[in-house]
């Protein structure tokens, strides 16, 4: 399924039409009923909405994301741990290069995180 980007998270496009009647929930775009000067549209209100979206909100909001990832791939029945682990390394990564310029409360938020999600992998990988 294609997403797009936004401040406010993935939201999906929907490029097939559905049998029955039109059922649109307020997260989907269907791009199949936009105009190309409409999806043009659509793109430039995402690039105003990142413009006016604080970056430290949209790293924090990636970062957020990366830690879903993480959680996802180490609740399943049979955790995949190495795809866990590059998601631990990399906001670990991230915080240690930008984690001091981040606001004290979401750093140590992610730390936290951090902390949480490491100590999953390692009572996974027993």
């Amino acid at each position: 399924m294609k997403t797009l980007w936004t401040p406010d998270g993935e939201k999906p496009i929907t490029t097939e039409k559905k049998a029955g009647p039109a059922k649109q929930t307020t997260n989907e775009i269907d791009q199949s009923t936009m105009s190309e000067e409409d999806i043009n549209s659509l793109m430039e209100k995402v690039r105003e909405n990142i413009l006016n979206t604080p970056v430290e909100d949209l790293i924090i909001n990636h970062m957020m994301g990366l830690a879903e990832i993480v959680a996802v791939h180490l609740n399943e029945n049979e955790p995949d741990l190495e795809a866990a682990r590059l998601g631990i390394d990399t906001v670990d990564a991230i915080l240690s290069s930008i984690g001091k310029r981040l606001d004290n409360e979401k750093e140590s938020a992610f730390r936290s995180i951090l902390s949480e999600l490491q100590m999953v992998w390692v009572s996974k990988s027993k």
